[in-house]
């Protein structure tokens, strides 16, 4: 037990750099929103700069001196990365702020490596060997003095944003930025003063633990993972949760080592952590006003241009044929960064997944792959199979957490994943042969050698084959219904949920296929060489590629092709290094790469691609071609200004076809006591409602009235408290919202939660496509086109969508957006209509025009419809039936004329 005790104290030495670096983190997020994933790297640095100086390092200076200087460089290095970089991404996604960060700890780790190297360095004790007894436990001056640093800065930390201006405007800018703007606070002061002192945290935290842990640009840089750990655990606000957690972290790995456990498993109980955190704090929907408010990074449409494929691929093969066996290596590196910049395209370009888990699932796939070659002795070509399938196995289990969790904290699960498959597989000796290593056969396929060493050229040929063959299938998988899928789940999870789409299993599709094509590059890439190789598949190397794909254009096959290119190791760095004869130049190519990095995300955070692609609409423009108008602004020149009242509307001529097994008068959507509470707030108290189908009922009722929560509840949106619900004669209380959708429950939204980066044909699309998950691997091979169905075009006739259906609807004014909402809607040829404030924002005859279509709803298509309303002519020419809400409960119901004179009903209105 003494031992026991005395393995707890010496861990709290680490747990105490945890939480030190884990306040950094948190003081940064409750400054300016952005989690800091180089906060190790700032206080890698700030750690060097001290060693520099310090008398026991390098230097000539006492330690309180060099230690003040070290800090004082991790206060600058953040102060200097909000002004430089992070005040330009204010508005900026989510995404773009993240790689932001993982380039500085790129940047700021080449340049370790450039000045210092990659040797560990180790220091005795900073503050002597005094050491003081607890219970009989030994407790170091360093491991004390790491304790009164953390829980001093903790309670300054508390009281900083408690009582003080600075921490209350930080807290206003993190929660509500528009609101604390609109009453003049400014973003920078404190954005300013909160990255200092994360910089100041950070390295304190490296200096400190440089006598536990040594000195390497590595091991310190990595340290921001167990910190993120502990942040996780408090949300990133609370600040004792996260002392707390980092303490314990650091007990428990030194506990285990006591009882001689595994280092990778030791090294991986953080992560443990983070996905018990991420599964109990998670939910499988955001909520409302959850969703994204920035848009991400624009996406291509997927288009295949054989004869650019054709022409690139045979400069590519000719090269490999014709040119040095440098550039035979050079391309095999390209076409296998290439295959992990597409896994990347596919899971965090299309899915909006932020993924940094590449490297790692290539080099399970190359383990699987070399382990089959020299264990099993199996043929290079079921080599590769076992390989990519392992690794689409092992993306699942990875992207499993991404069924309860998303943006930001996503990239922390699959960054600690990532690190956890490296120490427990790929650089385990046990694993991975020893000082032996796999021995790996030669690769040969239909008889050919292909092996490396003699036939570079066969080899590259074949990567490149692989490359091409994969960018395809991402194309194609762009095209198909999947794709359509991921980019819905991408732009707007709520909206895809509506429609049918099961959000968890488009994110595990995603998942699986990028582990798929990560783990294709693996197992290709593992018999370049005689004895495997696993120790390029570390973290940094998911970073990087993350990275580049996001710089060249992560929505686009040609940025995965741009990333490629210029990858370390690629033709390019080829080029320079050996036919410039600039060999030396490798280190400053790293440094390049991280400061390229920074600037693509805050000049052009959509991607160097679309920089081309600007450039070539901008000689277009020059040139004199005969261009014609948009079909977006030709539509923009003939629509009414918003506001405006139009003359008459011809009288359609188009007609709804009816629901099939509907009969008109039927109950179709039945609901008992409904009841919905948020902690202590009753939002919704015993509501009960029939809808029958043919009719139109409304539900109106002041702000704040439940009105939006009753529609929630009953579409699967927000779970009941109380109360039943019943579609078409089933119990359909337990099933989650896209199943409600599928059974032919269709609703809006107030915020429309449209899929910005589709066009409205293909929002509509989304709606038709089937539910099958075959789709996911048939899209690969063979895209599956779709015309709209009869109602969706009478909807579209009706609504005079038709000249927007091609334009992205990001780009569409907010009436037309309404508009395509609807249209959206009608598509699913709903039993069940549920509209959440369909008109509002429409001028008068966009209103007239929804009203109609309303009616036509019931009267035509045969379906249920509840109007959740605030503009009472649209809901008195409209209903046949209204339903008044006040706090939640019902007032009044019946017939619209009447209801609408009632005093109760006036009261809720307008006030005593």
């Amino acid at each position: 037990m003494t031992e026991l005790w005395q393995f707890a104290l010496v861990g709290l030495a680490g747990g105490g750099a945890y939480a030190l670096i884990a306040l950094g983190i948190v003081a940064v997020y409750r400054g300016s929103g952005i989690l800091n994933f180089s906060q190790g790297a700032i206080g890698m640095i700030g750690s060097y700069a001290f060693w520099d100086l310090y008398e026991g390092g390098r230097g000539s200076l006492p330690v309180l001196p060099a230690l003040a200087i070290g800090v004082a460089v991790g206060t600058a290095l953040g102060m200097l990365f909000y002004l430089v970089i992070v005040r330009f991404l204010h508005n900026s996604s989510e995404m773009a702020k993240v790689v932001a960060t993982l380039g500085f700890m790129l940047l700021l780790q080449s340049v370790a490596v450039k000045i210092y190297g990659t040797q560990p360095h180790l220091l005795k004790p900073l503050f002597g060997s005094g050491k003081i007894t607890i219970f009989g436990g030994i407790v170091t001056h360093d491991t004390l003095a790491i304790l009164l640093i953390t829980l001093a800065l903790g309670i300054g930390l508390s009281l900083l944003f408690r009582r003080t201006r600075l921490g209350m405007n930080a807290t206003a800018l993190r929660e509500n930025p528009q609101a604390a703007a609109a009453i003049g606070v400014s973003p920078h002061p404190t954005g300013i003063i909160t990255w200092g002192m994360g910089g100041a945290m950070a390295a304190f935290a490296g200096i400190l633990l440089i006598p536990v842990t040594g000195l390497t640009p590595g091991a310190l840089t990595l340290l921001v993972l167990p910190a993120m750990a502990a942040g996780l655990v408090g949300r990133f606000v609370g600040i004792w949760p996260t002392i707390a957690v980092g303490l314990a972290l650091g007990v428990l790995q030194s506990v285990m080592r006591e009882f001689e456990i595994n280092s990778g498993i030791i090294s991986s109980v953080p992560f443990a952590l983070i996905i018990i955190a991420v599964v109990l704090g998670g939910s499988a929907l955001p909520g409302r006003g959850e969703t994204l408010t920035r848009r991400l990074p624009r996406v291509g449409t997927g288009r295949l241009r054989p004869a650019t494929v054709a022409i690139w691929a045979g400069v590519a093969v000719a090269v490999s044929v014709l040119l040095s066996p440098t550039w035979a290596s050079a391309l095999i590196n390209t076409a296998v960064f290439g295959l992990l910049a597409l896994s990347v395209i596919v899971v965090t370009g299309y899915a909006g997944q932020i993924s940094v888990a590449s490297a790692a699932l290539a080099g399970f796939g190359a383990f699987v792959a070399a382990r089959s070659s020299s264990d099993l002795g199996l043929p290079f070509l079921v080599c590769v199979l076992l390989g990519t399938l392992s690794a689409i196995v092992l993306g699942l289990l990875i992207g499993g957490p991404a069924v309860r969790v998303r943006g930001v904290n996503l990239a922390i699960v699959t960054l600690g994943l990532s690190l956890a498959v490296e120490n427990l597989i790929l650089l385990q000796p046990t694993m991975t042969g020893g000082s032996d290593g796999v021995v790996i056969s030669n690769a040969t396929l239909f008889g050919i050698d292909l092996n490396p060493a003699a036939y570079p050229d066969r080899f590259a040929v074949l990567c490149l084959i692989v490359l091409a063959l994969g960018a395809v299938a991402v194309l194609n998988l762009r095209r198909g219904e999947s794709g359509r899928r991921y980019l819905a789940v991408r732009a707007n999870e709520r909206g895809a949920a509506s429609v049918g789409v099961s959000v968890a299993g488009a994110k595990l599709g995603a998942f699986a296929i990028s582990a798929g094509l990560a783990g294709l590059a693996g197992a290709v890439s593992a018999f370049r060489f005689n004895i495997a190789d696993f120790s390029s598949y570390t973290v940094f190397h998911s970073i990087s590629t993350l990275a580049f794909t996001v710089v060249g254009g992560v929505g686009y096959v040609a940025g995965a092709v741009f990333a490629a290119v210029t990858a370390q190791g690629g033709v390019v760095a080829n080029f320079v290094s050996n036919d410039l004869n600039l060999s030396s130049i490798d280190a400053w190519l790293a440094i390049g790469s991280g400061l390229l990095v920074l600037d693509v995300m805050v000049r052009t955070p959509d991607g160097i691609i679309l920089q081309f692609a600007a450039m070539r609409s901008h000689l277009a423009r020059v040139l004199p071609v005969k261009r014609r108008p948009s079909a977006a602004g030709a539509h923009a020149k003939a629509a009414p200004e918003a506001g405006t009242e139009a003359g008459p509307e011809p009288e359609r001529t188009t007609a709804l076809p009816r629901v099939s097994g509907v009969t008109p008068g039927t109950p179709v959507l039945t609901a008992s006591g409904i009841r919905v509470t948020y902690g202590s707030t009753v939002a919704v108290d015993d509501v009960s409602l029939e809808l029958k189908a043919g009719e139109v009922v409304g539900v109106v009722g002041p702000n704040g009235a439940g009105k939006t929560t009753l529609l929630d509840a009953l579409t699967g949106f927000s779970p009941s408290a109380k109360g039943t619900v019943e579609f078409r004669g089933r119990d359909i209380g337990g099933l989650p919202a896209h199943l409600r959708a599928r059974l032919g429950m269709g609703r809006t939204f107030q915020n429309l939660e449209l899929f910005d980066d589709l066009s409205v044909r293909e929002n509509i699309l989304t709606a038709l496509d089937s539910r099958s998950r075959l789709s996911y691997a048939r899209d690969l091979v063979l895209p599956r086109r779709h015309d709209l169905n009869e109602a969706t075009g009478a909807a579209v006739s009706i609504l005079d969508l038709e000249k927007d259906l091609d334009t992205v609807v990001a780009d569409l004014p907010q009436g037309r957006r309404r508009m395509a909402a609807i249209a959206r809607l009608v598509a699913q040829e709903p039993a069940a209509v549920l509209l959440d404030e369909p008109a509002a924002g429409l001028n008068g005859s966009e209103r007239r025009t929804a009203g109609e279509l309303f009616r036509a709803l019931a009267d035509e298509l045969g379906a249920a419809v509840l109007l959740v309303e605030h503009n009472i002519d649209v809901v008195a020419a409209t209903c046949d039936r209204v339903i008044v809400l006040d706090h939640g409960r019902t007032i009044a119901s019946g017939p619209p004329a009447d209801v609408l004179r009632e005093p109760a009903v006036r009261e809720a209105y307008l006030g005593r």
